[in-house]
């Protein structure tokens, strides 16, 4: 369910699109996949404990990683998925979100098998049940 509002949200943001179009996949990019893109994972899903019924609230770890052949382009692109995602809310690809919440990122990696760098950054998402 998060994933379309992880992409919803990603593909509608024009300074993510100026970057890597609408190379947004989830888990893995697709093998023949341009660089720069995104992949976005679902990490853990904490429910609301409201002890008498389901869960009103849950609150949804996405790990999103942003790919590119350089190491500006790359923290370019992580920048611009933070700005986009960060304190947000609202209905996102028919998803209903409370709140999204810029918990960390890592410092951009090299991935010398691909040749590529690879910056980390990790959002909670609240989503309403």
């Amino acid at each position: 369910m998060v994933g379309k509002a992880v992409y919803a949200k990603l593909s509608g943001n024009a300074g993510v699109t100026a970057i890597c179009s609408t190379r947004i996949f989830p888990e893995i990019a697709t093998q023949e996949a341009a660089y720069p893109f995104v992949t976005y994972t679902v990490d853990t899903i904490r429910p609301t404990d409201t002890k008498d019924g389901v869960s009103p609230l849950d609150v949804v770890t996405v790990s999103i990683m942003s790919f590119a052949n350089t190491n500006a382009q790359a923290q370019d692109l992580a920048e611009a998925v933070r700005t986009a995602l960060d304190r947000q809310s609202g209905t996102m690809g028919g998803v209903n979100v409370q709140s999204i919440r810029f918990a960390s990122q890592q410092s951009a990696q090299m991935d010398f098998d691909k040749h590529v760098f690879v910056v980390e950054q990790s959002f909670d998402f609240r989503i309403k049940r």
